[in-house]
């Protein structure tokens, strides 16, 4: 039986079985949301010993430097023997954010855990609950990206395979288990001293944690089986490193705005201005505020390409994606995360090439690629195609400029229908994402819609930092409750108004 080497560990292989198979068979995140049809390059890693040659799919996919350097895409790759793999480091923006609201802090004995359960990434925070220090902060990959980039290919598989749900409710709670105990031996402490978790996250991914079938919510009318403002014990979830935890889960919305979001709106400072938290990510949501109306939510469903999701050298920000990009006399200057050769792009990366273009004028209104033929053309012609050439391995085709744009109009749209005759001076940006983005871009393609905001303020992972709030100062939960009790959500699927707002914003108006 073929043994492979991953870091101190060892995984033992089926001969002939691929590299993905292995991973997922050993409870290793890593994805292929593609479903392992090497589409997507996702699954990139690297590997070495005895496995099989790269076949056309790769060698069409990957750089010839890439291949060189034992770049493989795990989904296609067999094992024949020995082998090795190198999976590509991940970020730690996801552990971070600012607050401009201070929460009292009320001291109990005992740790605390606060969890924000991601679609591509898991981030946990480990807390003195007498003092209220941050004692450890990690973040992995949610170990739910073998099943699908997006929650609702998660959920098809639950419709699909029934038993599914069971293995994605174990995936979360075996890496809050883990995380929890690797926090707590870090710091010199035990995770049997762990007496509280606060678990955040959107509410399809809360269902999967807390063994709810969502699948009602991925069909009309996407009704949930709970929105949660609950309490668990920890045998509800069968931990082995803390078994003295209660878990927390805040109040969601609806079936597409969830704890994530409601906790997040703990980290701005309320009730003073008018104020439009944007989250962005496959569904984007976004809240108005105002102090006599108090809080309107929309989702809206912008596809994956802010994530690299359905780009042809898309990823997510791990090391090797282009995050940022420029254009300095004529010739690209790239931000790689990492530092070295950039082997895919993120959404970040994506959205400043697009206004590289439209700067330049090599792309028109509708979004269509235009080659000029001058010297410092990034556009070339390969066949019957045009090509926006980034580095040897590394272009945008039509098609993700495509993408791009209608993620653009999706959000634009949003934060046009729930605004509507309202006004508000502060955009607050939740996530990653606005750790890398470049806010002159993303006014130039007009993701903010017809608002000209005078503050745009990246906040960080405001869901991870209102779970904290909620572990270190238990009366902000009421705070969620009215926030939950005197909100109104607004349905863009399906409406006239945002139908026609979608259409004006897909174009690229300068």
């Amino acid at each position: 039986m073929p043994k492979v080497t991953l870091g101190n560990q060892t995984l033992w292989a089926e001969t002939g079985e691929t590299l993905s198979g292995v991973l997922q068979r050993h409870g290793i995140a890593h994805p292929h949301p593609c479903g392992g049809r090497g589409t997507c390059l996702n699954c990139r890693l690297t590997a070495g010993g005895h496995l099989s040659q790269p076949d056309q799919d790769e060698q069409t996919r990957l750089s010839p430097r890439e291949l060189a350097s034992g770049v493989r895409l795990a989904c296609q790759t067999r094992i024949f023997g020995d082998a090795f793999i190198i999976l590509p480091s991940f970020g730690g923006a996801a552990v971070h954010w600012e607050s401009d609201s201070e929460m009292p802090h009320t001291p109990s004995p005992g740790l605390g855990l606060a969890v924000d359960l991601g679609t591509t990434t898991c981030a946990f925070v480990l807390t003195d609950l007498e003092s209220g220090t941050i004692l450890n902060r990690t973040s992995v990959l949610n170990p739910q990206v073998a099943f699908g980039q997006d929650v609702l290919t998660r959920i098809s598989r639950v419709d699909e395979q029934p038993e599914t749900l069971h293995t994605l409710h174990t995936q979360l709670t075996e890496a809050i288990d883990t995380q929890a105990h690797f926090l707590c031996e870090q710091t010199g402490r035990s995770s049997r001293d762990i007496h509280s978790i606060v678990c955040v996250g959107n509410t399809i991914i809360l269902h999967f944690l807390a063994r709810y079938n969502p699948t009602s919510i991925g069909r009309y009318p996407y009704t949930p089986q709970t929105l949660f403002g609950t309490e668990y014990p920890a045998s509800h979830f069968s931990f082995h490193h803390i078994p003295n935890a209660t878990v927390y889960i805040p109040p969601c919305i609806n079936g597409y705005i969830g704890a994530d979001i409601t906790a997040g709106l703990l980290i701005p400072e309320i009730n003073k201005e008018p104020f439009v938290f944007l989250d962005l990510g496959t569904n984007g949501e976004i809240a108005y505020y105002s102090p006599a109306s108090g809080f309107s939510f929309v989702s809206a469903a912008a596809g994956p390409a802010f994530e690299g999701g359905g780009i042809e050298k898309g990823m997510t920000a791990l090391e090797g994606a282009i995050t940022g990009a420029k254009r300095h006399r004529g010739q690209w200057e790239l931000t790689v995360l990492g530092g070295n050769k950039a082997t895919g792009i993120c959404g970040s990366g994506l959205m400043d090439v697009v206004a590289c273009l439209m700067e330049e004028e090599r792309i028109t209104p509708e979004g269509r690629l235009v080659r000029r033929g001058d010297a410092n053309d990034p556009v070339i012609e390969c066949g019957e195609k045009l090509l926006c050439i980034l580095e040897e391995s590394v272009y945008l085709t039509q098609q993700d400029i495509y993408h791009c744009m209608l993620a653009k109009a999706a959000i634009a749209a949003a934060i046009d229908f729930v605004m509507k005759d309202r006004k508000a001076d502060t955009l607050y940006l939740a996530g990653g994402w606005g750790k890398y983005m470049q806010i002159s871009s993303a006014r130039l393609l007009g993701l903010f819609g017809s608002h000209s905001f005078q503050t745009i303020r990246p906040l960080g992972n405001t869901a991870l930092g209102g779970a904290l709030t909620l572990l270190v100062s238990p009366k902000s939960r009421e705070i969620l409750r009215t926030c939950r009790d005197n909100s109104v959500c607004m349905e863009s699927a399906g409406d006239h108004e945002y139908s026609e707002l979608l259409v004006h914003h897909m174009q690229l108006r300068r």
